[in-house]
């Protein structure tokens, strides 16, 4: 083979690759575009339920000290400086904590959790069973960040809360709960604390 003929082959092989190497910088470039514009409009889209006055107050206070809510049930302000664990909560497991279990709970909503609040006297017995069997059916497939408690103040069956937001239901819709968690879990000062 001549020295041309050897010259020649290398630049295509040169030339050759630099096209593969370009095709694949410009490929990964695309692909890491598309994934930067999906998580831009998930990170657009607005929360879902009503919007609520958050509290200037994120103070954490000692457990067993006083504090005020804006709302009822409460999506932000001071609290205690623990939260609470994920998980359904009975009367009888708030009872046991001797002290607001608001203070724990709204330190949960500054991490960036959300709360159902179920209350079985406005619910009545046979529709609070399905509410409580359709949260704990939410919190089996995906317990990440979910807290269920009751709460006997509220004027609905179910009230949803995260940090600033709060959806009201008369009873249990998955669909709602779904798109409620979906679209608020995460939203909060602290969404990165466990």
């Amino acid at each position: 083979m001549s020295k041309s003929a050897k010259r020649e082959a290398r630049q295509s092989r040169y030339q050759s690759r630099r096209r593969r190497n370009i095709l694949l910088v410009v490929g990964v470039g695309m692909l890491g575009l598309g994934a930067l514009g999906f998580l831009l409009i998930q990170a657009d889209e607005p929360a879902a339920g009503e919007a609520q006055d958050i509290m200037a107050s994120r103070q954490h206070l000692q457990v067993g000290s006083d504090f005020d809510h804006n709302t009822d049930p409460p999506t932000s302000g001071p609290h205690y400086e623990v939260p609470l664990e994920p998980g359904f909560y009975e009367q009888s497991d708030l009872d046991g904590m001797g002290a607001d279990p608001d203070g724990f709970l709204v330190h949960s909503l500054e991490h960036g959790y959300v709360i159902f609040w179920y209350n079985c006297e406005v619910a009545g017995a046979s529709e609070c069973e399905e509410i409580k069997t359709g949260i704990q059916d939410i919190l089996a497939d995906d317990g990440f960040k979910l807290i269920a408690v009751p709460r006997e103040s509220t004027k609905v069956a179910l009230v949803m809360t995260t940090w600033g937001q709060m959806l009201e239901l008369d009873e249990f819709d998955r669909s709602a709960a779904l798109d409620f968690i979906n679209r608020n879990r995460g939203r909060a000062p602290e969404p990165n604390a466990r």
